[in-house]
């Protein structure tokens, strides 16, 4: 644990003697100082958020003189009693694995109405210490989980994300409103190197049509077919195939069935965040502009129904107007008990390609970061295939060089979907069945010489750098292990026993942290 955060420590003291008091204040000024923190560092994982209603400690005898001795002893009983209510994980012990994983818990249960882990969220930080909220005022509710979202602003996208997914955005959005839902957008776009200003409805409406981009007229025509192209259909690149797959995404298709102009625009923005972050900087307004005309020309082309005209044979008009909830979410809470089950709030899977995650040290001098290339040539220039699509088909060519007698990569393998940003329960992407073949091969190949060239130096003057390339690809990638997901959030976790020197002393096992073009944190565990 890297950081103990106590509200309140009460201590009952007994004192056979009034001198003694000055040894008592000692002896609590070093227990709190250093000597707990001590002793309570490793119940808790790293990026870990634990709260725990409350601990009881047995007592402790205080004698004269012996105050380090006593503190240390005491520390031991305080690490001693809350190991034990971990073990128990009972009622009185909120966990998350980590803070987006906390949001997302959050979010669904400020929009079921359930306020019961208020005095958990408090101590981690995540909610006001002065609301209203256990008394279920709305207004309250809702800015307190905005607050929350906008501390940690690069997990708004996903963990809405992930709402979508459990079917219940509807009811965020009610919670949040248009005003609340359009300032985190906002910040959102802004912090991948947006300007705040293009997320907003009127900004929106006024992006030009991007005639820079050959393709943006393409793009119009296909997202306005009434069906998804075919697989092995040529989709337009940069601008169109990027609206293309954001409308595709659960935030896109909340956009879609939006209404109102400012909760449309804020959706639309955040689906881009969530499906291709690297382009929010780039070219973000042009395929933000591009998404919302067609959505636009879509609520134009369908007639508003008629109010007064009497509903159709076997309907009845008094149909609950409400927004659909998540059965499996709100049956517990409607039948009185203390609270909805928790989601799942991560996603495990199973690899034997763990290392491959390594090979984003080496990518990442060449990937645009905010949208910005760098001083040397962007990796990615197949734009049509954005930049997970890039890193979809980089991971899949550097497994299958690593392996080349055995048969391809699996699509699904959870390494490979952790590379392009996605969690090991996602869908592959598809970016080969839209595309120009030839030149994906030429581009990947491209690619690929670059990050082994990358690798070499990396490793230069180490005996992995003398391997032929297929055997030190391997060396780098076969590595067991297990990819952990939450929203905009990915661990690897690792066998202690792989730990190699080598790959220590080229960095690249080190946390890679915040990876704006994939939107998403990664970070490396052994156990």
């Amino acid at each position: 644990m890297t950081d103990a955060a106590i509200d309140r420590f009460a201590v009952r003291w007994r004192l056979p003697a009034p001198e003694l008091r000055e040894d008592a204040t000692a002896l609590l000024d070093a227990l709190l100082k250093d000597v707990l923190d001590e002793a309570m560092a490793g119940l808790v994982a790293a990026d870990e958020q634990v709260a725990i209603a409350s601990v009881r400690v047995p007592p402790m005898h205080v004698r004269a003189g012996r105050t380090g001795e006593t503190a240390s002893a005491w520390a031991r009983q305080v690490a001693s009693a809350v190991a034990e209510q971990l073990a128990t994980d009972g009622p009185s012990v909120v966990r998350y694995p980590n803070r987006p994983a906390a949001l997302l818990d959050i979010t669904l249960r400020a929009c079921a109405g359930d306020t019961s882990l208020v005095w958990a969220w408090r101590q981690l930080g995540l909610w006001p210490a002065a609301t209203t909220a256990e008394n279920g005022a709305t207004g309250t509710v809702a800015d307190a989980v905005t607050a929350a979202l906008a501390a940690e602003v690069t997990a708004v996208a996903p963990v809405l994300a992930a709402v979508g997914r459990r079917g219940v955005l509807s009811q965020v959005i009610a919670l949040l409103g248009p005003e609340r839902l359009e300032r985190l957008a906002a910040a959102a776009w802004e912090a991948l190197g947006g300007a705040p200003e293009e997320v907003h409805a009127e900004g929106a409406r006024d992006v030009p049509r991007g005639a820079a981009d050959p393709d943006a007229a393409a793009g119009e025509r296909l997202i306005d077919r009434p069906t998804p192209p075919a697989p092995g259909a040529v989709l337009p690149g940069g601008v169109g195939y990027a609206a293309v797959l954001l409308l595709g995404s659960p935030l896109g298709t909340a956009a879609s069935a939006a209404h109102g102009a400012r909760v449309r625009a804020a959706l639309t923005a955040l689906a881009l965040v969530e499906t291709d972050p690297g382009r929010v900087a780039s070219d973000g307004a042009a395929v933000l502009g591009l998404a919302l005309r067609q959505l636009a020309a879509r609520e134009q082309a369908v007639p508003e129904p008629d109010p007064r005209a009497e509903p159709p044979a076997g309907t009845t008009a008094d149909i609950p107007t409400a927004p659909p909830r998540e059965a499996g979410f709100l049956a517990v809470h409607a039948t009185g008990s203390v609270g909805p089950t928790r989601p799942t709030m991560a996603v495990p899977g199973a690899t034997a390609n763990a290392g491959l995650l390594f090979c984003l040290h080496l990518v990442a001098p060449f990937m645009r970061q905010n949208g910005s290339p760098p001083s040397r040539a962007p990796l990615f220039e197949l734009d049509g295939l954005g930049t997970r699509g890039a890193m979809y088909v980089l991971g899949a060519e550097l497994l299958r060089r690593s392996a080349p007698k055995l048969r391809a990569p699996e699509p699904a393998d959870p390494a490979l979907l952790a590379f392009c940003g996605l969690s090991p329960s996602a869908e592959p992407p598809d970016p080969l069945g839209h595309a120009d073949h030839r030149a994906v091969q030429r581009e990947t190949a491209s690619m690929f010489d670059r990050t082994v060239r990358e690798l070499r130096l990396r490793l230069a003057g180490r005996l992995p750098a003398r391997l032929p390339q297929t055997a030190l690809i391997a060396h780098l990638l076969h590595r067991r292990g297990e990819i952990t997901a939450s929203p905009g959030w990915l661990e690897v976790r690792l066998d202690f026993d792989d730990v190699s020197v080598d790959l220590r002393a080229a960095g690249l096992d080190l946390d890679p942290g915040w990876l704006p073009a994939l939107g998403c944190v990664v970070r490396f565990r052994y156990a």
